[in-house]
């Protein structure tokens, strides 16, 4: 069954399937597009990916989500900054 409704995952838009934020392929493997490249070597996607990154809307939604995680690993890997001693 395909979801219907971003609430489930993902989206069907015509004949194919729009994974969403919750579905575990965009999840799991939505950082391999940052990476991608053509034969020649340059990014296929990378800058325009980083501008998303950018934009004030992607910032505020996930900023705090970034700083907690990164917070917690290192918090896990016992890691300090050099101004705490």
């Amino acid at each position: 069954m395909v979801p219907s409704s971003r609430d489930d995952g993902g989206e069907k838009r015509g004949g194919r399937f729009d994974p969403g934020p919750k579905d575990d392929s965009f999840r799991c493997y939505s950082f391999i597009d940052v990476g991608a490249k053509r034969k020649d070597g340059q990014y296929l996607y990378r800058n325009s990916l980083y501008r998303l990154a950018q934009t004030k809307r992607v910032v505020k939604k996930y900023g705090p989500k970034v700083i907690r995680l990164r917070k917690a690993v290192a918090t896990h890997l016992r890691l300090k900054s050099k101004s705490s001693g």
